[in-house]
Order: C-alpha cells, then structure tokens, then sequence
C-alpha cells in the first residue's frame, strides 16, 4: 500500500498549475494499482487508522474517487 500527498491533482505529477490550498492525499495498494484520492480525510495518519479499521478494499470503496489516468 502506499499514501502519498502532492499539491497537484495527479501524484505522479511534478511540475505545472497546482492548488495553493492543502495538498490532496492519494491512496493505491501497489506499484501496479490505479491511484485514488482521499474524499474527507486530511492527514496521512488519518487515512492509515482508518485502512487499519476496514481494509484497504473496502476504503478505496467508500473513502476514494479513482483517478482519470
């Protein structure tokens, strides 16, 4: 699994337009998985306590929207 945060509305994006607002949180459970973007959740700590409580399936399910690679 992996959760990482960026400022722009892809992950894997380095550079260009991006919000000046909280950097976004992104969700995917390997290197071969599509990514997800958090929905309500504001902190890496917050979204592994919560993974650890229902699973990954069930959070990318009920607390992501899939990315449009």
């Amino acid at each position: 699994m992996e959760i990482v945060t960026s400022k722009y509305r892809h992950p894997e994006i380095k550079s260009g337009q991006h919000t000046n607002g909280p950097e976004s949180i992104f969700v995917r459970g390997d290197d071969s998985s599509p990514w997800y973007f958090v929905l309500d959740l504001r902190s890496k700590h917050a979204v592994r306590k919560k993974i650890d409580q229902i699973g990954i399936e069930r959070f990318l399910a009920t607390c992501c929207g899939k990315l449009d690679d």
